[in-house]
């Protein structure tokens, strides 16, 4: 073989396994101020009507139900309005946000503890709806700075445990900007 052909046969395996590494990789949703993985099975929305509610933030929406009468889950994650700084470390701050949030919802509060993300250790809390079996929802404070904070929230169908991996995916690569 020539050094011409060497040179081209190497360059097309170096394209192949460049096209084999990139098929295993996650598409990646920006927001103003961090990205977070599409999971597999999710779309980022763009619909407005969908969108409106997290400016500067992000929608992922499953691409289908699991199985007919569940519901489809989503990962929203919008920007926590300006106000007074908070310790989210702290186990009495996070409970006393999830009881506010369950107020304002309304919806039952199942949980809130402290866990460890991508970001670092946070508040988290789960609620369950009021009136709709099987439709929960968890919350989770990401904290950089008091000005640079979002919650990332994950509505699913109890019966849909990959709803639940998505979350967690979502959560252990998140990455502030």
């Amino acid at each position: 073989m020539s050094g011409r052909q060497i040179m081209i046969s190497t360059l097309l395996v170096l394209v192949i396994l460049g096209a084999a590494c990139n098929k295993g990789s996650k598409a990646i949703a920006k927001g103003a101020t961090f990205s977070v993985p599409v999971p597999d099975g999710y779309r980022v929305a763009t619909d407005p009507r969908l969108t409106k509610g997290a400016p500067g933030g992000v929608v992922l929406m499953a691409k289908k139900r699991v199985a007919e009468g569940i519901f489809l889950g989503s990962i929203v994650v919008t920007r926590v309005p300006q106000g007074k700084d908070f310790d989210v470390k702290k186990l009495e701050v996070c409970q006393e946000i999830a009881e506010q949030f369950a107020k304002a919802a309304p919806v039952k509060l199942k949980r809130a503890e402290l866990v460890e993300t991508a970001a670092g250790k946070t508040c988290q809390y789960e609620v369950a709806d009021r009136t709709r079996a099987h439709r929960s929802a968890t919350g989770t404070v990401m904290y950089k700075t008091r000005d640079n904070c979002w919650v990332l929230t994950c509505n699913f169908d109890e019966r849909d445990p990959g709803a639940r991996e998505a979350c967690d995916e979502a959560l252990g690569e998140w990455k502030f900007d």
